[in-house]
Formats: structure tokens, C-alpha cells, sequence
């Protein structure tokens, strides 16, 4: 019993570090991406820029619930049905993020259709096809790690009283389901962004355009 406590909570242990480098690596390159699209400031319109603010919202709520040290998360892990909150936060990221790249394809497509013509379907904005290759690969990147997260949480032995609780009400709530519907839509979302990027100049890729991050 001994045995099985410790491989649980070194299990946790390195699940949480797994979450607080990827809240550490996406926050700085979130900020890289909302600091480029600031200096192009009529690339987005508002209804994009407010997607983009609920992501970064999402994001600073959990490395709140991780911290960037082992000792704050041991502290925050005595709040009530902590696994429920800290699982569901991973989830809330993975789908808010997915939005954002959704209205990424849906501006893109659009500007396209608006701004384009026989001779050249690109936007008339030059930095509008660059920045948004560049917020859907990176928010697509989140979303898919979120997503790969909650899966693996939902299959760990949480140690601590109120687990078991956390983890019925997650079930409840088919959080599984949940991560599944939202592989699916980025599948689509992938699809259509290579339609449409294609669709703007044939020597386009998905890759196109990378940023400094990457």
C-alpha cells in the first residue's frame, strides 16, 4: 500500500511538471504572438482579439492552479475537489483555444473571399495570411496538448481524500466525451486551413510563414 501511495504521487508529481512547463512555454510564446498582432494592429478584428483574450485568460487560471514550483501546487491541492477544478481548467483551455483557431480559419476564409480576386486571392493586408498560420499552428498546438492532458489525467490514480469524488463528478460531466469532440473538430479546423490556405496561393503550406518561436 506504501508502494502504490508513493508511485501515485510520483506519478502526480511528474504530471504537474508536465502542465507547469507547458503553461511556462505557451505563456511566453502567447505573449510573442499577442505582442506581433499589437504591432499589426488592424489584422484582427475584435471579435478574434476577444477570443484571443479568453485563451490567454484561461491559460494564467492554470498555471495559477499549478504554479511554477512543486510548493504551490501542494498548497493549492487542499482546496475542495481540487482534481475536478484543475482537470476541468485543462478542458476549458483545449476548447477555448480550439474557438480561437476556428474564427482563425473563418477570418482567414473570409478575407479571402472579400479582399481577393482572379488574379491574386490573398487578403490586400500583407501581414494578415503570415499571422494567421502563426495563431493557428500555436493555439492548435495548445489545444492538442490540453487535450492529451485530460486524457492522461483521467487515467492516473489521484491520491488524497477527495479524489475519488473529483473524479466521479468529471465522468459525470463526460469530460472524455468532451476531449473527443474536440479531436474531432480540430480535424475538420485542419482540413479547412489547408483548404484555404492552398486556396490563397498554391505554395502555401501550413508551415508557412514560421515565427521566431518556432
Amino acid at each position: 500500500m506504501i508502494d502504490k501511495a508513493m508511485s501515485s504521487n510520483n506519478n502526480v508529481v511528474s504530471f504537474v511538471g508536465a502542465v507547469q512547463r507547458m503553461c511556462k512555454k505557451y505563456t511566453l510564446q502567447s505573449c510573442m504572438y499577442q505582442t506581433g498582432i499589437q504591432d499589426a494592429s488592424d489584422v484582427f478584428p475584435s471579435s478574434v482579439k476577444r477570443r484571443l483574450s479568453e485563451v490567454s485568460k484561461d491559460l494564467d487560471r492554470l498555471t495559477q492552479l499549478v504554479g511554477f514550483e512543486n510548493s504551490s501546487f501542494n498548497a493549492m491541492r487542499h482546496m475542495e475537489c481540487f482534481e475536478y477544478v484543475f482537470i476541468s481548467q485543462m478542458l476549458v483551455l483545449a476548447w477555448k483555444s480550439t474557438a480561437f483557431v476556428s474564427e482563425v480559419v473563418s477570418y482567414l476564409q473570409k478575407r479571402i473571399l472579400c479582399d481577393g480576386s482572379w488574379l491574386c486571392m490573398l487578403p490586400g493586408d500583407t501581414e494578415t495570411v503570415p499571422m494567421c498560420l502563426r495563431g493557428y499552428r500555436l493555439y492548435c498546438r495548445i489545444a492538442e496538448e490540453s487535450i492529451d492532458l485530460v486524457s492522461q489525467a483521467m487515467r492516473m490514480q489521484w491520491p488524497g481524500d477527495q479524489s475519488d469524488e473529483s473524479m466521479l463528478m468529471l465522468m459525470d460531466t463526460k469530460v472524455d466525451g468532451e476531449r473527443e469532440a474536440l479531436g474531432d473538430w480540430l480535424k475538420v479546423l485542419h482540413k479547412d486551413m489547408e483548404a484555404t490556405v492552398h486556396t490563397a496561393e498554391q505554395k502555401l503550406t501550413l508551415l508557412s510563414f514560421p515565427a521566431e518561436w518556432e
